[in-house]
């Protein structure tokens, strides 16, 4: 039978979390031995011998003549909030990255959705450092602003609200990703390619994307050397599909996401399988760009990087990322 926990081992382990969860700072002295005792309502004497095994556990140092203090060169680790959309299995090594970034930074990380009450319930636990990377969508930038106001936040990956600007960010240059893919589709011989998109009809915050990397090459969003159209298309928009692929298709499609380009290539096959050899690139090189027959060209994260970048970001500066763009 397992034998209860001692009075000493208890305190020892209590104060030992609160240590190392940063509740004492480096170098920080303890509160006294009486006030301790009183607090785990434990003898003076329990107190003393759980100071003597912190201090062999190397969290403390303990002086008879100015009390007890955290150990100056203790590697501590503070609470990391975490506020994410991204889905488990969505983008490979995404979450995997993250948690070993946050280990060797010396945090404990908390996921939570990006949702009013779930950001609202992380910041109760008074994290050190928030790290963003959320969908526009889901909450208005005043109301976000406000519950992070004073916070120590990074936003990484997506910054998608217009109009708005991010005092500390590390964020993925879509820009620079959609002009890099219509420049390498033209040099392909090109004339006419496609944005799949997530949505029936363009978010401003991708519209915008899109013009400005369209633009920096002289191409028109809309015109029909650069179009695009909605992942339900076939369900929702056929009207849509038919104008753009009857007559004179596109011979190119780039989207953000390679599931949907894996789903949205099948369905072009079908309906239209003159079109079925339109090159393809997509995006985070997951699963669904590596499927054996079906293979297209992807953008890869190396997310050990990134998150690393994203750690070490200095404050009141953006910085953008760039991926690597691999070929099939």
């Amino acid at each position: 039978m397992d034998q209860a926990p001692t009075k000493t081992s208890f305190v020892t382990a209590a104060l030992g979390r609160e240590i190392r969860a940063g509740k004492y700072k480096s170098g920080e002295r303890l509160p006294s031995l009486r006030s301790l005792a009183e607090r785990f309502e434990v003898s003076t004497m329990v107190m003393h011998q759980a100071a003597s095994r912190l201090q062999e556990l190397g969290l403390v140092r303990c002086s008879s003549r100015s009390g007890i203090f955290v150990s100056s060169s203790l590697r501590q680790q503070q609470l990391c909030g975490f506020i994410t959309t991204v889905r488990m299995g969505r983008m490979d090594g995404y979450f995997e990255s993250f948690m070993q970034a946050a280990n060797v930074a010396g945090y404990i990380p908390m996921t939570v959705p990006g949702n009013l009450e779930a950001v609202e319930c992380m910041l109760e636990k008074s994290p050190v450092k928030i790290i963003a990377d959320i969908e526009g969508k889901l909450m208005p930038f005043a109301k976000l602003q406000k519950l992070l106001e004073g916070r120590n936040t990074v936003f990484s990956h997506r910054f998608e609200w217009l109009g708005q600007k991010p005092a500390n960010a590390v964020l993925t240059d879509w820009v620079w990703i959609t002009e890099q893919t219509l420049q390498y589709f033209r040099k392909q011989g090109h004339r006419k390619m496609l944005f799949l998109s997530h949505n029936h009809e363009l978010p401003n915050f991708k519209k915008r994307e899109l013009q400005e990397a369209g633009g920096r090459l002289g191409m028109e969003l809309g015109s029909p050397e650069f179009q695009y159209c909605g992942r339900f298309d076939f369900e929702n928009n056929p009207e849509r599909l038919v104008k753009i692929f009857k007559n004179d298709p596109p011979t190119a499609i780039f989207s953000r996401s390679d599931s949907i380009m894996f789903e949205f290539s099948a369905k072009i096959a079908a309906y239209f399988p003159e079109t079925a050899g339109i090159e393809k690139i997509g995006a985070y090189d997951s699963q669904w760009s590596q499927y054996p027959g079906s293979a297209f060209a992807s953008w890869r994260w190396d997310w050990r990087e990134f998150w690393h970048r994203v750690f070490a970001h200095r404050q009141k500066s953006v910085e953008h990322y760039q991926p690597e763009l691999i070929l099939r």
